[in-house]
């Protein structure tokens, strides 16, 4: 595809990277999020379409993200958000870093496809501002993207310079050793973990030790991994199949 070989925003941004440095730079477009994000919910007419002007967040996003707010005034433990596939999980999680400004964010998927699809819809901010819910005027996320097990400790700097880091389960799951976890730990303020029912239990067992302290979210289509195991967290929204049937989520396959 085309891109800018020069564009007065991208010099502002190099300029400004240039005087403050990567990690200022993440905090003050963390700090322009707040405030800013608007609880709007959608309006539908009759035929189920939404109606025009009348954009906003879908019931189970508009839940969910209550329902995260409520659970983050209270305590850090792990949560668990039930949402099935199509009902816009990846918009709540965006919508979440809005309006929580919980940076740097560290996204956890499955698969190499998924980290690069989660990175892409973060840079942006996906649908929000289409949706009316963020003005288009604030800043988009610093993301980053680690592909490979980090092995030192100035492999982590990329979290500090960042408000929003993917990774995939395997790169700090199992073999990633305890102190690079601790470490990785201690750099982030939330840990989310997309897809939970398909990190294995063991992976996801180390991490959750070296996050202890960090609030933890995970979203998942069911509460069951696929090895028959509960997911863990307390399940603090769950958006049943049956609503997001009647509500119109699911759309035919050609």
């Amino acid at each position: 595809g085309y891109q800018w070989r020069s564009h007065r925003l991208l010099e502002e941004f190099d300029a400004r990277v240039a005087q403050v440095g990567w990690p200022s730079l993440a905090k003050e477009i963390a700090e322009s999020w707040v405030g800013r994000l608007s609880f709007r919910s959608e309006i539908k007419q009759e035929d189920g379409s939404v109606l025009v002007g009348q954009e906003g967040l879908r019931p189970p996003q508009l839940g969910a993200l209550h329902a995260i707010g409520a659970h983050w005034s209270l305590e850090h433990q792990p949560a668990t958000i039930v949402m099935p596939t199509g009902t816009g999980k990846t918009e709540t999680m965006l919508a979440a870093l809005a309006a929580f400004g919980r940076a740097p964010l560290l996204v956890v998927v499955p698969w190499d496809a998924l980290r690069a699809q989660t990175a892409q819809k973060f840079l942006n901010f996906g649908l929000l501002r289409k949706l009316k819910v963020l003005p288009e005027g604030v800043l988009n996320p610093i993301v980053g993207v680690i592909s490979k097990r980090p092995k030192t400790f100035e492999d982590l700097e990329i979290i500090e310079a960042c408000n929003v880091v993917v990774v995939t389960a395997s790169a700090i799951g199992v073999g990633t050793e305890r102190a690079m976890l601790d470490a990785l730990a201690q750099r982030c303020r939330t840990l989310i973990l997309d897809e939970a029912h398909h990190v294995p239990a063991s992976n996801w067992a180390r991490v959750r030790d070296a996050f202890k302290d960090v609030p933890v979210l995970q979203f998942t289509a069911t509460p069951f991994r696929r090895d028959g195991q509960l997911v863990d967290g307390r399940v603090i929204f769950n958006y049943p199949l049956g609503l997001a049937q009647r509500d119109g989520y699911f759309k035919p396959i050609q």
